[in-house]
This record gives structure tokens, C-alpha cells and sequence, in this order.
């Protein structure tokens, strides 16, 4: 009876193994798939935004496909983000979509008087235009007569606890062009913690 139970047992391991690698193949052909209708849409958008800037540069126009790329990701960020801390307060954010006269726009998300978190603000934005201020040229007088797009989010958030530190938070791009010249462009951002009382040992 011991060697019945130990050749059943056997034969579930295998079983057991037999299903781990079908659902490993099942798996593995559906990344495939998935990699394979990615890129069928990204050549598809690729040739959209070659037709909407009228350009037959492929470059450029996966260049700005990527662009669009980073938008998306942000703005996912921004709900992430968004999304955890409403589960750990359990109060929702309010939405603000606004416009830039200049060119471009965004939405800020606030959450106010929460359970956990006395305010927090979470902020997506992407603006674009024609030209820098000297302001922006002076350290850098190649951007001078450069269009400008600039996209990022940036947070901040007091909690109740005064033992619990403020945080900012903001992470952006920042590119610069002009006709028959390489873009200028780079990410920045920055992350601190601003306690309200002091320990040593922190």
C-alpha cells in the first residue's frame, strides 16, 4: 500500500510539472503574441504620424512616436500614483484639466482633508512653444531661437502624521529644436522628504 501511495504520489508530481509547463508554453506564446500586435501598432502609429507631419523621415517620425511613448507614461504614472494613495486614504482625488494659451496643457489631481493625508497634490503637464526666454538661454545660449516641448509630474503631499515627512517629488523632459539641427533634449527631477521633527538617528 506504501509503494501504491508512493508511485501516486510520483505521478502527481509529474502531473503537477506537466501543467506548470503548459501553462509556461500557454504563457510564453502569449507574450509572443502580444510583443508581435505591440509592434504591428506601433508600425501602425509610425505611419499615421508620418502622414499627419507629411514627412518621409521614418527617423522623425519614431522620434516623435516616442514622444508620444513618454506622454503615455506619464500620464500612467500620474494615475499610479493617484490610484495608491487613494487605497491607502480611501478618499478619491479631484481633476482639474487645464490649457495653456501658449500651447499644450495638463490635469492636476488634488486630494484634500483625507483620512490619512491632510493634502496631496499630483500633477501631469506638457507644454510646448515657440521660442525660449532669455531667462532659459542664458546658461545655455545653443537653445536660443529653439522651439521647446516639455512634459513631466510633479507631487506633493503632506500627511496628517506630524511624524511622517512632506514629500516632493518631480520627474521631467525637456527638449529643444530646430530645423536642420540635432535636438537638444534630457530628463531631470528630484525627490525629497521634509521632516517635521528631527531624529539623529535618521
Amino acid at each position: 500500500e506504501q509503494e501504491k501511495n508512493h508511485g501516486a504520489s510520483e505521478d502527481q508530481q509529474q502531473e503537477i510539472g506537466c501543467d506548470q509547463q503548459d501553462q509556461q508554453r500557454d504563457g510564453d506564446q502569449h507574450d509572443a503574441q502580444q510583443q508581435a500586435e505591440e509592434q504591428q501598432q506601433h508600425g501602425s502609429q509610425l505611419a499615421m504620424i508620418e502622414h499627419r507631419l507629411q514627412v518621409n523621415d521614418h527617423r522623425l517620425a519614431k522620434f516623435f512616436f516616442r514622444l508620444q511613448r513618454l506622454a503615455h507614461y506619464l500620464l500612467d504614472l500620474q494615475d499610479r500614483i493617484c490610484n495608491a494613495l487613494s487605497a491607502i486614504d480611501g478618499s478619491p482625488f479631484r481633476e482639474d484639466a487645464w490649457d495653456r494659451p501658449g500651447g499644450g496643457g495638463g490635469r492636476s489631481r488634488v486630494l484634500e482633508e483625507g483620512a490619512v493625508f491632510e493634502k496631496a497634490g499630483i500633477n501631469f503637464s506638457k507644454v510646448y512653444g515657440k521660442g525660449l526666454p532669455p531667462s532659459a538661454t542664458a546658461q545655455r545660449p545653443e537653445l536660443a531661437g529653439r522651439d521647446f516641448e516639455a512634459m513631466g509630474v510633479s507631487l506633493v503631499i503632506h500627511p496628517r502624521n506630524p511624524y511622517v515627512p512632506t514629500s516632493h517629488a518631480n520627474v521631467r523632459f525637456f527638449i529643444a529644436r530646430k530645423p536642420d539641427a540635432d535636438p537638444v533634449w534630457w530628463f531631470g527631477g528630484g525627490f525629497d522628504l521634509t521632516p517635521y521633527y528631527g531624529f539623529e538617528e535618521d
